[in-house]
């Protein structure tokens, strides 16, 4: 009997975005909206060209993101190649940043540009994730936050 070949995945894909879900989303609120947006988009109720292309994404989102092995790995690998594409002047902790109104924190660019980071984002970060990347208003440059 022939194996199955290991499940892929593509890094660079938003698997959240494509089924409409946060990264905090559990796998009851992936399977509905796995469920509402076949149902929607299948080419035997939609007769848009790219309905097919679209129910094949969802598909696949659903396929990486209801697997939790996958899913985790799927994250860190996206995680490594956005890491891999930005690019990150320097390190800072969280409590290095100046704190400004309304709960923003900021450190200033090389150019002179603002890096800024609102608590609620911080916040949002899952358990897991130690880092965010900030990127600055100006130029191209990124600074990564570590939060631990």
């Amino acid at each position: 009997m022939a194996r199955e070949s290991p499940a892929q995945f593509d890094p660079k894909v938003d698997y959240y975005s494509v089924l409409h879900v946060p990264p905090t989303a559990s796998s009851s609120d992936i399977k509905r909206s796995y469920r509402d947006l076949l149902l929607r988009l299948h080419p035997d109720r939609n007769e848009s060209e790219s309905a097919a292309d679209e129910c094949t994404g969802i598909v696949n989102a659903y396929r990486v993101l209801i697997d939790e092995d996958l899913r985790k790995r799927w994250e860190a690998e996206r995680k490594a190649a956005k890491e891999e594409e930005s690019n990150v002047w320097k390190t800072l902790r969280w409590t290095d940043l100046c704190i400004g109104h309304g709960g923003v924190r900021s450190a200033e660019c090389r150019c002179g540009g603002q890096f800024a980071l609102e608590e609620d984002e911080l916040k949002d970060l899952g358990a897991e994730e130690e880092a965010i990347l900030v990127d600055c208003d100006t130029c191209s440059l990124s600074i990564e936050v570590r939060t631990k």
